[in-house]
């Protein structure tokens, strides 16, 4: 069990990015096929996200193909030049990844990922508003993501 500090969230609330990883709306064939659920999935989770994220005061997606609507205020932040750019603008050193998928696309996206962004700017992962891969297991996906993000 992840145990994090009310204060540090209450912190990041008002100086971190929350970045939304992949919010997509669409899906090749092949993955429709082989889980024809996953879009429904998608959307509620996106909707507890969302919901999550109210009283956030920066907030924006990385989604390379369409987004889902319920996004549709956020900032589209598919570069890495896009988000370094948004967080100077706005004096912020922390992000705080959530979305899908826990321990793949947050920590391996070539642009905006985990991995990449932990060289710059404080790395964290709120667990509980990340949506874990089909066929992943938490344990492993935990173990992936703690050299590059505090998992909160």
């Amino acid at each position: 069990m992840i145990k994090t500090d009310p204060n540090l969230i209450k912190t990041l609330e008002t100086d971190a990015l929350w970045l939304v990883v992949h919010p997509v709306k669409t899906f090749d064939d092949q993955i429709h096929e082989i889980y024809p659920w996953l879009r429904a999935e998608t959307i509620n989770f996106s909707k507890r996200i969302d919901h999550y994220l109210e009283n956030v005061k920066y907030k924006a997606i990385s989604a390379p193909t369409p987004a889902l609507s319920i996004f549709n205020q956020y900032a589209n932040l598919s570069s890495s030049t896009e988000l370094s750019n948004y967080l100077v603008r706005h004096t912020l050193s922390n992000i705080v990844y959530c979305g899908f998928h826990y321990g793949f696309c947050i920590l391996n996206d070539p642009e905006v990922g985990a991995k990449i962004m932990k060289k710059y700017y404080n790395c964290f992962v709120k667990k509980d508003i990340c949506q874990l891969a089909w066929e992943a297991d938490w344990n492993d996906r935990d173990t992936a993501t703690r050299p590059h993000a505090k998992i909160i």
